[in-house]
């Protein structure tokens, strides 16, 4: 889509061209030749203004639509649906008696598309677990050495509780179910934050289909059922 936006961008100075050619090929009555040159220019002037309207309305409906690629499953999980910064939409609703918010907006030039997914539970934890250094992270947080598990290794952990923190990370299910998050798109940059009474997946990713997303879903509601019983504060 970016790509197609930037090629009908590229192709104003030929659109301009071509007029201009147009205009020096048609004859025109004897009274109107020697205003060849305002005539083109003219011609070409509105032309690409009404090119340019074109192609912002196009982007409009580009960005929009695809913004929308998660209403057909979100429609199938009975989820309600509403806009998010115009472009692109939240879902709202319960999955499995879990409550969800779900926030989508699609790519834009240098930006990758952002996808927030968020599961309350009765939790009261204080973990992040990510790729690289994570975007919210407050100076009660320190980063934890997990003792050469080769699992959890890939990933960096910041917590407020070492101890309580590896409780619940040495659960085979939640170290499992984490791995196969990371794993469903590597390129994603990903980040989990455990925090007071629920579980925020946010990552920025090139693109998403149905199936990993339903991934997510199903992997946050094992992240936030294995962490019910730890209290970590």
């Amino acid at each position: 889509m970016i790509l197609r936006i930037i090629l009908l961008i590229l192709f104003i100075p030929v659109l301009i061209i071509l007029i201009a050619l147009l205009i020096y090929a048609i004859p025109l009555p004897q009274s109107m030749a020697g205003s060849r040159d305002l005539i083109a220019a003219i011609t070409a002037g509105i032309a690409s203004f009404g090119y340019l309207i074109m192609i912002f309305l196009y982007t409009l409906y580009a960005f929009k639509r695809a913004g929308r690629i998660l209403d057909k499953i979100a429609l199938e999980l009975k989820l309600e649906i509403s806009n998010y910064n115009f472009f692109g939409r939240q879902y709202k609703g319960s999955i499995n008696n879990r409550k969800f918010i779900i926030q989508y907006f699609p790519r834009r030039m240098i930006y990758r598309a952002l996808l927030n997914i968020y599961i309350s539970g009765n939790i009261d934890t204080g973990i992040i677990v990510s790729r690289k250094r994570p975007i919210f992270n407050d100076a009660g947080y320190k980063i934890l050495d997990m003792d050469g598990d080769k699992l959890m290794s890939s990933y960096k952990i910041y917590t407020k509780d070492g101890k309580k923190t590896k409780s619940l990370l040495e659960k085979s299910i939640i170290k499992k179910t984490l791995d196969r998050v990371f794993k469903i798109n590597k390129n994603a940059l990903l980040e989990i934050y455990f925090q007071h009474s629920r579980i925020w997946l946010r990552m920025r990713v090139t693109d998403i289909n149905e199936n990993d997303f339903m991934e997510y879903i199903k992997s946050l509601q094992v992240l936030i059922s294995g962490s019910e019983d730890l209290i970590i504060k």
